[in-house]
């Protein structure tokens, strides 16, 4: 009689705890559905947030690790570019007959603390930061531009 009744508190027991985790199971659900699949990351959980950002980093520093060729790791700061080669591209963009748009765009990057990607730039300059120094100093060499106007 007595392990009768401990078999049966037993069962009853484990059936409220497997009850309870299938209902807290449906509930995430239901809230995982109605949120939009959590779409702003707001409720899920902070544990599985952290996670997926710990994966993310050490995604991120394996891709990074100097490996890949042509690419610098992220880590390190961005190169500035020299006034030459910023000579040498709009000289490019003189003979194209393009040197007014090109030295808008400069003028735009110009100590913004962005880098120059995009197919507006060369090769040579991508990945750089544009000083307004160095600008100033590639745009005295030609004298078709006002660099007083441009507000550098």
């Amino acid at each position: 009689h007595f392990s009768l009744r401990l078999v049966y508190k037993t069962v009853k027991i484990c059936f409220k705890i497997v009850f309870r985790w299938v209902l807290l199971k449906l509930l995430s659900y239901f809230i995982w559905f109605a949120t939009g699949f959590y779409c702003c990351g707001m409720c899920r959980s902070r544990k599985r947030a952290e996670k997926l950002t710990n994966e993310k980093s050490g995604k991120a520093s394996e891709k990074s690790n100097g490996t890949a060729k042509g690419k610098e790791s992220s880590h390190k700061p961005p190169q500035k570019a020299t006034a030459e080669e910023l000579t040498q591209m709009l000289e490019t963009s003189k003979k194209k007959d393009k040197l007014d748009p090109a030295v808008k765009v400069l003028a735009s990057m110009a100590g913004t603390g962005k880098v120059m990607t995009g197919k507006n730039f060369p090769e040579n300059v991508q990945g750089k930061l544009l000083e307004k120094d160095a600008l100033k100093k590639a745009l005295g060499k030609f004298k078709e531009v006002d660099v007083k106007k441009l507000k550098l």
